[in-house]
């Protein structure tokens, strides 16, 4: 089940949806970046409370919750669907929707206190990824279809470990790939292709985990 759970969860990155929608998180997390430097830097002149006031907001909050939307919108491709949440499912379970989210966002800022691990943004990614997708895991399954199961079986620690592996390693590869297509091509050319792609890759090779994580779980209802 492990093996077939990391190709499931590759098999996410095949849709171009979930590459849209990291590029989204991306530009919501900047947007919302250079709104906050404005407010808290009148007359442009940097203040220690707007950097923190930064730090706090977009590299906690905003990037949360853009991430909790952006994984509630690819929930039925991860699931093993091939369309994203439509807005029918989102109103109908709108609680367990907005619940998902906070709890996901409180669950990345805690693990942040775990000592070494917590340092590892993969880690925070995963555990946060991993939190919104159970909450949802249920109507989601539903929604694509697949009602004929009591209750998935999730991976344990040693499995959630490989994943995080796994994805690690797959993006630093990707990183080295961006790094020689930069060489390989014109300078000014590959590093705009650095600078598009790899805000993106960051976004979904650290949630490639719990789209591994998610994989197993259904593996397990035909099982």
């Amino acid at each position: 089940m492990f093996w077939e759970a990391v190709g499931g969860g590759l098999a996410v990155l095949a849709h171009y949806q979930v590459w849209l929608g990291g590029m989204a998180v991306i530009a919501v997390i900047i947007a919302s970046g250079l709104v906050t430097a404005r407010i808290t830097s009148p007359g442009g002149e940097p203040s220690a409370r707007g950097c923190l006031t930064s730090i706090i907001l977009v590299g906690n909050v905003v990037q949360g919750l853009a991430i909790s939307a952006y994984l509630t919108f690819i929930m039925p491709i991860i699931l093993g669907g091939n369309r994203t949440t439509p807005l029918s499912f989102i109103g109908q379970y709108f609680g367990t929707v907005m619940t998902a989210a906070v709890v996901g966002l409180l669950a990345m800022f805690f693990t942040a206190f775990i000592p070494i691990v917590g340092r590892a943004q993969s880690v925070g990614a995963f555990v946060q990824g991993v939190v919104v997708c159970r909450l949802l895991a249920d109507p989601a399954l539903q929604e694509v279809g697949k009602t004929n199961y009591v209750h998935p079986s999730y991976p344990g620690v040693m499995a959630s470990a490989g994943f995080i592996l796994i994805a690690v390693v797959l993006t630093k590869l990707s990183i080295v790939g961006l790094a020689t297509i930069a060489a390989v091509t014109s300078q000014t050319k590959g590093e705009s292709v650095v600078t598009l792609l790899a805000p993106a890759i960051g976004v979904v090779f650290g949630l490639l985990p719990a789209f591994m994580y998610m994989r197993y779980a259904v593996i397990s209802l035909r099982v």
